[in-house]
């Protein structure tokens, strides 16, 4: 069973961006010296939060990443507390969260599901989950995320794609996006609950 005992939290800021052709953005991402991570398969469970937690805006998911160039797998169990969004020129444009990454003790015996049950004993019920599949680029401390969901609740869904860009500072962000042709205005601080609910508002309408 996974410890229950968190590790140092720390600060996450990311903005996502739609995008239209992912060979295109990967193209730019090394036109500026990003470098190729990996390509990767990302299966998340999330859970409704207790009264308590959604007074402290607190959240709790796990994740199974499977590495597609190796096939390697590994869990992740995490707690996120939201804080206000950074806002540029008045508009809220980046996420801003506060992460605190479970111990996750190695054992051969432990799975998703397992993992899964372990949170549930702590009195959270199953929320919603997504199946994304993830090309990784990094440029020093800067993440370049281009995800696609291609599940959500074990449905297929053909929300568009979108790039997150993750740093150190709003600074570093804001550069990244500049260099890659992207506008802040663009910048969509945003969840991909919201991103699904969108495109099936989208579809609904047309």
């Amino acid at each position: 069973m996974p410890s229950r005992k968190k590790s140092e939290g720390f600060e996450e800021l990311e903005t996502k961006f739609k995008i239209d052709d992912p060979r295109d953005i990967e193209r730019r991402l090394r036109e500026i010296g990003a470098e190729f991570v990996g390509i990767m398969e990302i299966f998340e469970q999330r859970f409704n939060p207790t009264k308590q937690m959604k007074r402290n805006d607190v959240s709790e998911r796990v994740r199974e990443v499977r590495d597609l160039m190796d096939d390697t797998r590994s869990l992740e169990w995490m707690q996120k507390i939201k804080l206000p969004a950074v806002e540029i020129d008045g508009i809220p444009r980046i996420k801003h969260r506060i992460e605190y990454p479970y111990k996750i003790k190695p054992n051969g015996k432990q799975t998703l599901q397992s993992l899964i049950e372990t949170v549930e004993g702590k009195g959270l019920s199953l929320r919603d989950n997504f199946l994304t599949e993830r090309i990784h680029y990094e440029r020093g401390t800067t993440k370049f995320e281009i995800d696609r969901i291609t599940k959500y609740c074990g449905k297929n869904t053909d929300a568009s794609p979108f790039l997150e860009i993750e740093g150190a500072s709003v600074e570093d962000i804001v550069r990244a996006a500049e260099e890659l042709g992207l506008s802040v205005n663009e910048m969509m601080p945003i969840t991909k609950r919201k991103l699904i609910k969108l495109h099936q508002e989208q579809e609904a309408a047309a």
